[in-house]
């Protein structure tokens, strides 16, 4: 690539990462936090100290998992390196249970870092910040990898990385870490398979990219949550086969065509390999989970996205939002507390929705939706088929088809009871096709 291209992707690279420091500002120099510490008053006991506080309603209570659950647990890891301790095992939960092996913490995964070098309240807004331009950094480069222009590209991985998706399930980390990283791990497979399809004099060439690839699929794992590993493999698989068909259409190569798939499935493994210390323990674990068979498949399909729920997907607070609390009275245009519903029950936000606000986040915007829709009506693009594919069946499952046993009958997945989240593949596939919809 001449300097010059180069120095203009780097360009746009660069205006994604400011994106999300300024998105983030408030929780990474603002001088806030991302804990919802308000949220603990309401639960006893905090609850019944309250109003001596001057605590009134919590911001937005749903997303308390952040402050109970994920802070307590990097508070547990920290303190156990400070003593020069490995957190095997948490003796604060009932009588004491296995903790490294758990995973969700993502104690070993590397940018979990920030962590361990900053104060909590602090680590989180910058932790989060990353992952949102990584997400984005990541999404570009598999746009210019497919061809698609920069100012297309650039589109893609602003509306991969701040579409509904990335942005609200920040309160789960885990699921974010592993999330970023697919993007790269599709732009190696597909520069992997160009290069032979173009010829490539030895398949040797391929090892770096190969390497990162792996490293990719590691951190994926190290992030430590079980059912994006099943997100990213499955789509990472169904890509390279994909791929590999297309290569044997046009080179009529056996040797070429094995040799590619050999290299695909050695990165496979090598990603295994450095994700081991996590993945290993936490597969004994899971053995002994009391999720194993506890719901049959009708019962999950009951947990995916009701039919009203797709207004959702061009209106993202049609239903209202948690952190909302007052309604603007269009007679007085003041501003109103609400209190109580129409059945007399006492309420604290406006949001009436039948699915969690952060499960439910699949807004990727007006122009990408769009766009999107311009490139599949046109067929713009390389691989649009394979992302309108993915797009389509994504949504399937999240709306709770019946397609859904495709998944459900894979090992382990009948532990995996919210076939909603496949809406991280159709945020993916939106973006992409909305870049290179963008080309059009």
């Amino acid at each position: 690539m001449p300097i010059r291209g180069l120095k203009r992707d780097l360009a746009a690279i660069a205006v994604l990462a400011a994106l999300a420091l300024l998105f983030f500002w408030p929780v990474t120099m603002g001088g806030r936090t991302m804990l919802p510490v308000d949220s603990v008053y309401a639960w006893e006991p905090w609850r019944s100290t309250a109003g001596a506080e001057g605590v009134g309603v919590a911001h937005n209570s749903l997303v308390l998992d952040l402050y109970l659950q994920n802070y307590a647990w990097k508070s547990f890891i920290v303190d156990c390196l400070r003593a020069g301790e490995l957190p095997l095992w948490n003796p604060y939960i009932l009588s004491g249970v296995p903790f490294l092996a758990g995973g969700q913490h993502s104690a070993m995964y590397p940018l979990s870092t920030v962590f361990y070098v900053l104060p909590l309240e602090a680590a989180y807004g910058w932790f989060a910040a990353l992952h949102v331009f990584l997400a984005g950094a990541f999404t570009y480069i598999l746009a210019r990898t497919l061809r698609v222009s920069r100012a297309g590209s650039l589109i893609a991985g602003a509306a991969f990385s701040f579409g509904g998706f990335m942005v609200i399930r920040n309160v789960f980390p885990m699921i974010v870490a592993a999330a970023v990283w697919l993007p790269l791990i599709l732009a190696v497979v597909e520069v992997t398979v160009r290069r032979a399809e173009e010829g490539a004099p030895s398949p040797m060439g391929a090892i770096p990219l190969l390497a990162v690839g792996a490293a990719a699929l590691g951190m994926v794992l190290l992030a430590g949550h079980p059912e994006m590993y099943y997100y990213v493999a499955l789509t990472t698989a169904a890509y390279s086969l994909w791929r590999l068909a297309g290569l044997w259409r046009r080179r009529r190569s056996w040797r070429r065509s094995a040799l590619v798939a050999a290299g695909l499935l050695g990165m496979g493994v090598v990603g295994l390999g450095l994700g081991a210390a996590q993945w290993v323990p936490l597969l004994d674990l899971v053995r002994h989970n009391f999720r194993e068979g506890s719901a049959s498949f009708a019962e999950v399909l009951g947990w995916a996205y009701p039919p009203r729920r797709a207004i959702s997907l061009l209106i993202p607070d049609f239903f209202g939002n948690p952190a909302h609390h007052s309604y603007l009275d269009l007679f007085t245009w003041q501003r109103v507390d609400v209190s109580v519903n129409a059945l007399g029950d006492r309420i604290d936000t406006i949001y009436w929705g039948i699915k969690n606000y952060v499960e439910g986040a699949a807004y990727v915007g007006i122009l990408p939706l769009l766009l999107a829709a311009v490139a599949v009506l046109r067929r713009q693009g390389r691989r649009w088929g394979f992302f309108a594919l993915l797009a389509a069946l994504s949504l399937a499952f999240v709306f709770g088809s019946r397609l859904y046993w495709l998944v459900f009958r894979l090992p382990g997945l009948n532990q995996v009871h919210s076939p909603f989240r496949w809406v991280y593949l159709y945020t993916l596939s939106v973006a992409m096709l909305a870049g290179m919809g963008a080309d059009a």
